[in-house]
């Protein structure tokens, strides 16, 4: 029996199709936080929190590539860890609450103020850390839950 080369074309693109169906979204991160110091982009945290529990968090500088893409120019420190079960039905009851609220960005620009960008699979929120009576409640819960449960210090010091 000869098999025609669109026949194996056809049954190729069927198993493709069929493994990408199947692939889970366990890569992309549930949560993530970036915080920015007042002066941009010298001094970042990128906060990442994965479906499995996982924590990553990068500090350093970051620089800007084509197409708005950002990436560290240089990394001071990276930390790993894992969030214990209690923690992370914490964590997603904020980020719940969180969700219903939709997306937030600040029309402001704050000087002297540590930029937070909390992103969650259903909605973003850009908040300026040393005025908290301006963050929605929830929102505020659900940065220093992240920022307590980090395996590195996350020190969002101010300028004299």
């Amino acid at each position: 029996m000869k098999i025609r080369f669109r026949e194996l074309l056809i049954i190729g693109c069927s198993i493709f199709v069929a493994c990408q169906c199947t692939t889970t979204n366990s890569d992309k991160p549930v949560l993530t936080l970036e915080i920015f110091s007042p002066g941009g982009i010298e001094e970042v945290y990128v906060i990442t929190i994965m479906r499995d529990r996982s924590y990553n968090v990068v500090f350093g500088s970051l620089k800007f590539q084509e197409g708005g893409k950002k990436e560290f120019s240089k990394v001071i420190a990276k930390r790993k860890g894992k969030i214990s079960q209690n923690d992370w039905e914490v964590l997603q009851k904020h980020m719940k609450e969180v969700e219903k609220l939709g997306f937030s960005k600040s029309d402001t620009i704050v000087k002297d103020a540590w930029r937070l960008l909390l992103k969650t699979k259903s909605s973003e929120y850009e908040v300026f850390y040393e005025y908290p009576k301006h963050i929605p409640t929830k929102v505020y819960r659900l940065i220093l839950e992240i920022i307590k449960l980090s395996p590195m210090k996350i020190d969002l010091h101010g300028w004299a």
